[in-house]
């Protein structure tokens, strides 16, 4: 139950920062960053609602040292998107992917860029079997495509080629 609250309190103090990342994510490198994400995938958004997410990984929740609260852990509001894939630049993904964001519609996570219905982005991107996939270091594995074709990150000037990412 602690790490339960402690893993929430961190989301509830999220909303005290501002700038391109949020408290509760880690910050990745380059590198890192393409590393830590199992795909890599350019989407348009087709549709979002609210629901709930976890927090805690699907395999930790009967380990007491990972998910003291275990399969009884509360729920996180959430907006769960769901995406087509226009492209892949890291490992395959299905036809329609489920992408969740922290908060719900009246009120996201504060300092969180929110996804758009309509718009496309270059995710970088966590999955799992049975849950949405989250978005690797928050705000900073949200891309956007400029004129020039090139990835920029959706809140900063970091920028990606198609080269680097792969495929």
């Amino acid at each position: 139950m602690k790490k339960i609250l402690t893993v929430l309190a961190a989301l509830l103090l999220a909303g005290c920062s501002s700038g391109a990342g949020s408290a509760d994510y880690p910050h990745y490198d380059h590198e890192e960053l393409i590393s830590k994400a199992s795909e890599i995938v350019e989407v348009k958004v087709v549709s979002v609602r609210d629901g709930a997410i976890e927090p805690t990984q699907p395999n930790e929740k009967d380990d007491p040292k990972q998910s003291p609260g275990g399969s009884e852990a509360s729920s996180v509001p959430a907006q769960i998107f769901t995406v087509e894939p226009i492209k892949t630049f890291k490992n395959d993904v299905p036809t329609k992917l489920q992408v969740a964001q922290v908060g719900d519609k009246n009120s996201p996570e504060a300092g969180q860029y929110t996804l758009k219905v309509g718009e496309s982005y270059v995710l970088f991107l966590e999955t799992y079997p049975d849950s949405p996939a989250s978005i690797v270091g928050g705000n900073q594995g949200i891309f956007t495509r400029t004129d020039d074709g090139k990835i920029k990150s959706a809140t900063s000037d970091e920028t990606y080629t198609e080269e680097e990412l792969g495929k």
